[in-house]
């Protein structure tokens, strides 16, 4: 990242409060993890999910609030989901890095979603929209399951 975009994102708005969370995610680690960023990141994130379990209904807020971005889902199967993920934070960090890693949320959201179904769940993110959102993908398994939340 330049030294422009440093002082962008230290400029009073929307990106400020994104500031620490750009510099660990898109310079520091990419430096400490090298090509084995996208599966730890991945794993990180299954690992946070477990930490915020919730309902199905829940997850698009559970994203927001942690600063994550926008989450929607677009398309609904049984075996398959796809949702986008969008807003100030992904817009920035992609301007910024247009090969910004979103594996963290492709994790969080596999494994959120495994807690909510009670089913097997894997996920994948692309960028898509010339930069502007991330697609994440999750495989759902019904036939592997998987305790519900507060099932244990």
């Amino acid at each position: 990242m330049s030294e422009a975009d440093y002082r962008d994102l230290m400029n009073p708005d929307v990106t400020t409060t994104y500031f620490g969370q750009m510099i660990l995610r898109d310079e520091l680690l990419p430096s400490l993890l090298g090509p084995r960023l996208d599966r730890i990141m991945y794993f990180a994130g299954r690992d946070m999910g477990a930490h915020f379990p919730a309902k199905d209904d829940e997850i698009a807020g559970t994203f927001t609030d942690l600063g994550l971005g926008n989450l929607a889902t677009s398309k609904m199967k049984v075996r398959e989901r796809t949702y986008t993920l969008d807003g100030p934070i992904v817009v920035e960090r992609l301007s910024k890095h247009p090969d910004a890693d979103f594996q963290f949320e492709a994790g969080l959201l596999a494994q959120m979603v495994q807690q909510a179904l009670g089913m097997s769940a894997e996920a994948h993110s692309v960028v898509e929209g010339r930069g502007k959102r991330v697609a994440i993908t999750v495989a759902i398994d019904p036939s592997e399951e998987e305790p519900l939340i507060g099932e244990e």
